[in-house]
């Protein structure tokens, strides 16, 4: 992929303790030498997004998902549906929208979202903000806030990779094109993945 490099800037906010990350960084800098790095995360424009979720049909795809952990699923379903809204601002602000690796190239954008378990297991449940349509706040556990959060990224979303990090360590070598247009999702078969909430 080398003769994409040229005006090619990779977004990424380096942290040293997020060693999966780092390997990540290094897988990509390797598929395109020269690509210049920008130690900082993409934002992306107010305008361009809307960042609400409509609700009911999540709760729907959640009350078939068999993958999530059972019993922080069902607070997740029970949870939204007490807060009784069609529809939940999961950001505060579009600008505020982070993602893990960020390529533009040509006026394009790729996102890429390397995944850890914790997407997965619903780990971490301090309160954390969302708001309603009204932009009043509303407090939800963490790991809800971060499924709806990557819901919104999957559903909006056109370039945009989700790699699971336990599939990349031994699966790295089938990541081809990473230029490649639309929506894709890098995980085991029989685990959960996001993709699979849109049956």
């Amino acid at each position: 992929m080398g003769h994409y490099k040229k005006n090619m800037k990779l977004y990424h906010s380096y942290h040293i303790k997020r060693i999966q990350e780092h390997e990540f960084l290094e897988f990509l800098q390797d598929k395109i030498p020269g690509l210049e790095y920008v130690n900082e995360n993409y934002r992306i424009e107010e305008k361009m997004y809307d960042s609400s979720l409509e609700i009911p049909p999540i709760i729907e795809v959640l009350k078939s998902d068999t993958f999530l952990p059972k019993k922080r699923k069902q607070v997740c379903i029970e949870t939204l549906t007490e807060i009784n809204q069609e529809r939940l601002i999961v950001f505060e602000s579009v600008n505020k929208i982070s993602f893990d690796f960020t390529i533009e190239f040509n006026g394009k954008l790729y996102f890429f979202e390397l995944h850890e378990n914790q997407h997965k297991t619903l780990s971490v449940s301090r309160k954390m903000k969302i708001f309603d349509t009204n932009r009043n706040p509303i407090l939800i556990p963490r790991y809800l806030v971060r499924l709806l959060k990557d819901i919104w990224r999957w559903k909006n979303l056109t370039n945009y990779k989700i790699i699971w990090s336990d599939w990349f360590q031994s699966h790295s070598s089938e990541i081809i094109d990473l230029l490649e247009q639309g929506k894709k999702e890098y995980g085991f078969e029989n685990t959960f993945q996001f993709k699979n909430l849109e049956k």
